[in-house]
């Protein structure tokens, strides 16, 4: 009977290796837990090893990991407070879905795994506040509300105009050059 698996790593001290990531990468190591789908994502960060001894520190905490894989991460606050990015040696499917399961509890719900080249190979955000970000005309229940659409304003050049109800100022066009 498996176990349930430990993270490999303390959330507070990953909270604050994460914090240290905004304003210089710092080398990780990740991998899927013992192949069960249940089971989050595995990420052991560290600021002085190098990549590859933080991935053999890893396989030794968690011998039955799977698809480990080594790179660095970073926070990008320009782009988004909220997002992890892993740069990483090579892509394994599915591993952005279980780290974002991970970091829970950090205040970081996306993830962005790219590969050393730089293209995205996975983006993955938490469930909960991906749904809360991405439907703003749902008030809690789930149903999206019907948005109102804007009045169209008629412009300054059509005969019979009126100025804007929102109390900016009128531009005028200078009337067209008549024949």
């Amino acid at each position: 009977m498996a176990q349930e698996l430990a993270s490999a790593m303390d959330k507070g001290e990953l909270k604050k290796l994460l914090m240290k990531s905004k304003k210089e990468p710092v080398n990780c190591a990740v991998g899927m837990g013992d192949g069960k789908k249940s089971q989050p994502g595995l990420i052991l960060l560290d600021r002085v090893k190098a990549p590859k001894a933080v991935l053999k520190e890893l396989e030794k905490q968690f011998p039955d990991a799977t698809n480990t894989r080594w790179g660095s991460a970073f926070v990008d606050t320009d782009l988004d407070a909220a997002l992890v990015q892993l740069q990483l040696n090579k892509a394994a499917s599915g591993i952005g879905k279980r780290l974002v399961k991970s970091l829970k509890g950090t205040g970081f719900t996306k993830v962005k795994v790219m590969l050393e080249d730089g293209s995205v190979a996975e983006e993955e955000a938490d469930e909960e506040q991906a749904a809360a970000s991405t439907s703003p005309g749902t008030h809690g229940n789930g149903a999206a509300q019907p948005q109102a659409a804007a009045p169209v304003q008629p412009s300054a050049a059509e005969p019979g105009a009126t100025p804007p109800a929102s109390g900016a100022p009128r531009q005028e066009t200078p009337p067209a050059p008549g024949p």
